[in-house]
């Protein structure tokens, strides 16, 4: 079925990580986030999260910031780690991320 199928035909936000060599990429029709080798474009991850949208680089190397719909604000997700509810979680934004 492939990776347009699990987007369900639709990229919301992509991001690049603090390293260059990770990119994110959101989909809030098909509910996934997908990590990508640039260098190679090999798919690292895929993680399933309601309404994502957003996507900013974090700072760190490998890591994102997540944003979905509904005012879910995900830190630290990467490849490897699905990511932790951000710190001050009394602020919720809606489907969109920009590092500042």
């Amino acid at each position: 079925k492939g990776l347009s199928f699990s987007l369900r035909g639709y990229i919301s936000s992509v991001a690049v990580d603090s390293s260059g060599e990770t990119a994110a990429v959101t989909s809030s029709h098909g509910n996934r986030v997908l990590f990508l080798d640039i260098t190679t474009g090999k798919l690292l991850a895929e993680r399933r999260i309601a309404d994502i949208s957003g996507v900013a680089c974090s700072g760190e190397s490998n890591a994102f910031l997540l944003t979905s719909g509904d005012g879910t604000v995900l830190a630290g997700t990467s490849p490897q780690a699905e990511g932790r509810p951000h710190p001050n979680q009394a602020v919720h934004w809606d489907n969109h991320a920009v590092k500042l």
